[in-house]
């Protein structure tokens, strides 16, 4: 049976949408639980008992799925296949990220399991969420757990962005270790920011940048007024929407600057309309639309957020990832919504706490309610919405060796 959202939304198979409904509410629970293991009056099972929990389910559905299930899983089987035949690995290192070749070359030339392949990568993509929770979230009194849904729209997302999620978590690991002030966390985590630009460099390059931003203001960002974290968006937006309008009207002009530096350059940047109106708003609304959200709720809240060094650390890399979104997205770099995920969920589940604070025992009963609806209703609606494109509508599961 297929179900269908009126006004051209999307569809899903109803198996499928059960499934991936239960995968949200199962990694709201499962990472609440792991958070909060520990706290006085709190039952004493492991944290680590329930990221267990939440990888094992994870990784059976990534590793144990038809071949049909995620965009560009075939092509990942196809590069598996083909990646010590010789003659073609020249080609192949062109178009893939050497990272991400090399780790597909060691893992063919190790393990020879494609099964045992996607295991690993899945094992990495797991790994980095739960590294960057077991870090910055073991904070029930500060957040509120139920966002923590949409971490389940990110991993069905990876079912077909392998490279994109395997650079995320690296990038996660990467940010986990500027909480300790230590010079041996430092150097682990300059290499996970490597890593992470080796499997997708074209995204990562414009988040990398970010250890200038934090280092420069983690220790003054908190103190900043709401008029300076709004012109600390609005006018780098700006600025950077313009350049890029400029950089699409001159495309021939500097094709041999864009082939020196990096050849497909040019293909990103002709992807969408050169009218910023068209080419940004009309085509991409549907990523402005979380980014704009958080952006007036972190300006309403932004003097309630915490300090603590979690927080901090959240609050930079929102609103690094918010200044640079549109121009990002503008330029078709569209995968940079998938890389510093874990902050903006972690932002919602600080102001929902907030939020929460102020109501009466009986309204946050309601407020609660209210909170997992809008954020179930918006997972279900990107689900619906993208389920097409990404491949992985109807899910199938597939136990055979691949």
């Amino acid at each position: 049976m297929i179900v269908t959202l009126p006004l051209g939304i999307g569809s899903l198979e109803f198996g499928t949408l059960i499934l991936y409904s239960f995968l949200g509410v199962f990694c709201m629970i499962c990472i609440k639980k792991a958070c909060v293991a520990g706290i006085p009056g709190e039952r004493k099972v492991p944290g680590a008992l329930w990221f267990a929990l939440f990888f094992g389910v994870m990784a059976v559905l990534a590793v144990f799925r038809d071949i049909s299930v995620g965009a560009d899983f075939g092509v990942y089987k196809e590069l598996f296949d083909t990646i010590d035949s010789g003659s073609i690995i020249s080609e192949r290192l062109k178009e893939y990220k050497s990272g991400y070749f090399w780790l597909t070359f060691f893992c063919k030339k190790t393990l020879g399991s494609f099964n045992a392949y996607i295991f690993v990568c899945y094992a990495i993509i797991l790994l980095g969420y739960i590294v960057f929770m077991s870090t910055y979230c073991r904070r029930p009194d500060a957040l509120s757990f139920i966002p923590f849904l949409i971490v389940a729209f990110f991993y069905i997302k990876a079912l077909t962005e392998l490279k994109t999620a395997l650079s995320a978590s690296c990038f996660l690991i990467f940010l986990s270790c500027l909480k300790p002030r230590k010079p041996g966390y430092a150097i682990l985590g300059l290499v996970f920011l490597f890593l992470s630009l080796e499997l997708h460099f074209f995204t990562i390059a414009v988040f990398a940048p970010f250890i200038i931003f934090w280092y420069l203001f983690r220790d003054r960002i908190s103190g900043w007024s709401r008029l300076k974290f709004a012109l600390w968006i609005i006018i780098p937006v700006a600025l950077s929407l313009a350049v890029i309008r400029y950089v699409k009207g001159q495309l021939d002009i500097y094709a041999p600057l864009y082939d020196l530096i990096r050849g497909d350059i040019r293909d990103y940047l002709q992807m969408s309309a050169t009218n910023v109106w068209q080419g940004l708003v009309i085509e991409h609304w549907i990523m402005l639309i979380p980014h704009g959200t958080l952006f007036v709720f972190m300006l309403i809240f932004w003097k309630e957020l915490g300090k603590s060094r979690s927080s901090v650390l959240a609050k930079a890399a929102c609103t690094w990832d918010i200044m640079i979104m549109p121009a990002c997205t503008y330029a078709n770099i569209w995968r940079e919504n998938s890389i510093l995920f874990m902050t903006r969920i972690m932002i919602w589940a600080e102001i929902v706490r907030i939020i929460e604070k102020h109501c009466s025992e009986k309204r946050k009963k309601l407020l609660k309610i209210f909170a997992f609806l809008v954020f179930f209703g918006w997972f279900l609606f990107r689900i619906f919405s993208e389920a097409q494109d990404l491949g992985v509508d109807p899910y199938v599961f597939d136990f055979s060796p691949k």
